[in-house]
Parts: C-alpha cells; sequence; structure tokens
C-alpha cells in the first residue's frame, strides 16, 4: 500500500499553492531565480542608457544627453552600484553641464567620480585596464579644476591643475588630455593677471597641440595592433573621434597584417563601432558590431 501511493505521489499533478511555495523559495534562495537579478537589470539599464547619452552628445543634443546620462545614474544608484560604471557616468555627466555653463550642478558629480577612481586606480601598477583608470581620473580632475576657476575659486583650481599634471607619464601619455587641461591651467593664470605664468604654459600647449598632430600624421605607422588599439582609445576617451576613427581603422588593418587572432580584430571593430556611435552613426556602428561577434 505504501509503495502505490508513493508512485501515486510522483505522478501527480501538485497543486497551486504548492507550486507558489516552491517559487517562493526558489526565489528567495537564489536557485535559478524567477526574475532577473535587480543588479543585472541595473548594468542593462546603465549600459542602454549611457550608450545612448554618449550617442546624443556627439550628436550635439545636451538636453536629451543630460536625461539620458541621469537615467543611467539612477539605474546604478538605487542597485548602490559605485564602480567605474558610476564614475564614468558621473564623469561625463560633470562633463557635460560643464559645457552648458552648469557649474554648481557639474560640481558634485565630479567630485563623486574622483572619489571613486581614487579610490580603484594604483598608480605603481601597470596594464591598460589601470591606466584607463588613471586617465578618467585625471580627466575628472582636471574637470573639478575648471569648475573651480570658472566660480573664481583660483587657488583651489591652481592646485587641481597643478596634481592633474603631476600624474604618472602613463597616464599623461594621453595628449588630448594634456593638451586640453593646460589651456584650461592657462586661461585661469591669464584671469588671474598672472601673464607671464600664463605665457609659459601657452607654449607648452602649443608644443603639445603640435605634437599631438605631428602624431596623427606620422608616428603610428610603425605601431603593432596592441599599441595603435591603445591610441585609439585614448583619442576616443579624449573625445577626438576624427582620430579614434582613423587609428582603429589602421588597427584592424593591423591585426589582419599581424595574422593575430580574430578576438584582436573584434576587439578594434567594437572599438570604432564606439566610435561610431558616440557621434550617432547607427548605420555605420551596426554592422561592424554584427561583424565583431
Amino acid at each position: 500500500m505504501t509503495k502505490t501511493v508513493s508512485a501515486n505521489l510522483l505522478i501527480a499533478r501538485p497543486s497551486p499553492a504548492l507550486i507558489l511555495v516552491f517559487a517562493l523559495v526558489v526565489s528567495v534562495c537564489g536557485c535559478g531565480p524567477l526574475v532577473e537579478d535587480g543588479k543585472v537589470s541595473a548594468a542593462k539599464q546603465w549600459r542602454q542608457s549611457f550608450d545612448a547619452a554618449y550617442a546624443q552628445r556627439g550628436a550635439g543634443k545636451l538636453a536629451s544627453a543630460e536625461t539620458l546620462y541621469k537615467e543611467a545614474f539612477q539605474a546604478l544608484s538605487r542597485n548602490q552600484i559605485e564602480d567605474a560604471r558610476m564614475g564614468r557616468t558621473c564623469a561625463e555627466l560633470s562633463d557635460l553641464l560643464v559645457a552648458c555653463g552648469r557649474y554648481i550642478e557639474a560640481e558634485p558629480y565630479a567630485l563623486k567620480a574622483i572619489t571613486i577612481f581614487e579610490k580603484a586606480w594604483q598608480p605603481e601598477a601597470r596594464g591598460e585596464s589601470n591606466r584607463d583608470i588613471g586617465v578618467y581620473l585625471l580627466r575628472a580632475t582636471g574637470l573639478l579644476a575648471k569648475i573651480y576657476a570658472e566660480e573664481g575659486r583660483a587657488s583651489e583650481a591652481e592646485k587641481l591643475f597643478k596634481k592633474a599634471l603631476s600624474f604618472d607619464e602613463s597616464v599623461l601619455a594621453s595628449v588630448e588630455l594634456r593638451h586640453k587641461i593646460t589651456n584650461d591651467y592657462a586661461d585661469l593664470l591669464t584671469r588671474s593677471g598672472r601673464s607671464s605664468e600664463a605665457n609659459i604654459l601657452k607654449g607648452e600647449s602649443k608644443d603639445l597641440a603640435t605634437s599631438l598632430t605631428s602624431e596623427q600624421a606620422s608616428q603610428t605607422d610603425n605601431l603593432s595592433w596592441k599599441e595603435l588599439k591603445q591610441e585609439a582609445k585614448s583619442a576616443y576617451q579624449g573625445g577626438n573621434y576624427a582620430n579614434a576613427e582613423k587609428l582603429y581603422k589602421k588597427s584592424i588593418a593591423q591585426a589582419e597584417a599581424e595574422g593575430s587572432d580574430d578576438e584582436n580584430v573584434a576587439s578594434s571593430l567594437r572599438g570604432l563601432a564606439d566610435v561610431y556611435n558616440a557621434q550617432g552613426k547607427y548605420s555605420e556602428a551596426k554592422p561592424l558590431v554584427v561583424r565583431a561577434r
């Protein structure tokens, strides 16, 4: 009798109440959750909003970009995500607000970006990812310096400009960013009546501009795929999309010429797609993403 009952239980349909209890247990315990994990969902929402904001900014649609950056910020904030994604979002939002002359609103975002990247950056460490963190920290520091300068907080701004220009050489290798920070510092000194010091910085800025033009014209000819890709990424991060496009195209050709594995080519294709997306050129970006898969 017992065996018969057991067999019947094995094939019996579970009651709706039992299904509900099982679903709750599985959901709470995390054993194959029935709904998507909150942080995974937040990451997807962040990526969608951040990429769309970047594209809107590249297209000059600043109001739309601001809304989307704030959506990206909220997606992370709701789930208490304070990693590099939050730092990047704050830096981009601060940069946009500075471009609109809204310095008071831009300040807390720049400060938050600096806090996040200072915790993550290891000045003595090497490696592409650590260098990227350093570049973002440099950019956020330069942004906050400009904000203080525009708010009339000259002494605080100067300290930050000096700090930015004292960064590790590997980070300062981003010539576009160095050029921008040096120019902003020179402007501060000019407004402060320190013309002789400003002229020295303007000379340095001019040299950087010449160096940048020279690099873009000829110094990439003998670079490896990896070096070309890094230069392309630096140009992209500095907002120099025209140069980033040229360098990513070169890196694709170089990877193919070197007989590199498919992942190297795919990596450069994705980078070039990012450049197009940032400018709103979605039709040009889409086939690159498909090809990179």
